[in-house]
C-alpha cells in the first residue's frame, strides 16, 4: 500500500503543470496522520482536547510531531480545509472528463 503522503505528492506533481489550482495542501495529511496514529486526551467528556502524535522512540524518548489544541474552530477549520482538497480532486477529475466522481 502507497503512503498516502506519496499519493498525495504524486498527484500534486501531476496537478501542479496543467492546474496549480488542483494541488493539495499536504496540511490534510499531517491531520489525518494524527488523527490515525496520535493520542487524544482531554479533562472532561468535552472541548477542548489535545492531540498528540509521536514519533519513533530514540534512545528511551519520543519527539512530539504534531501538537493541536482540537476546540470547536479546530474542528471547523479542518472539516473545512478537508473538503476543500476533496474538492480539488473532484474538480481535477471532472476536468479529465471523469464525470462520475462525486463528493459524497
Amino acid at each position: 500500500m502507497i503512503p498516502l503522503v506519496l499519493l498525495v505528492d504524486k498527484y500534486n506533481l501531476v496537478v501542479k503543470n496543467s492546474n496549480p489550482n488542483f494541488v493539495i495542501d499536504t496540511s490534510v495529511v499531517v491531520i489525518r496522520d494524527a488523527l490515525a496514529h496520535g493520542r487524544i486526551a482531554g479533562q472532561a467528556p468535552s472541548f477542548p482536547l489535545s492531540l498528540l502524535k509521536f514519533g519513533k522512540p530514540n534512545k528511551k524518548m519520543v519527539q512530539i510531531l504534531t501538537k493541536a489544541v482540537m476546540d470547536l474552530a479546530w474542528f471547523k477549520d479542518n472539516l473545512t480545509l478537508v473538503h476543500e482538497q476533496i474538492n480539488k480532486v473532484v474538480d481535477a477529475s471532472n476536468s479529465l472528463g471523469m464525470k462520475n466522481i462525486k463528493l459524497v
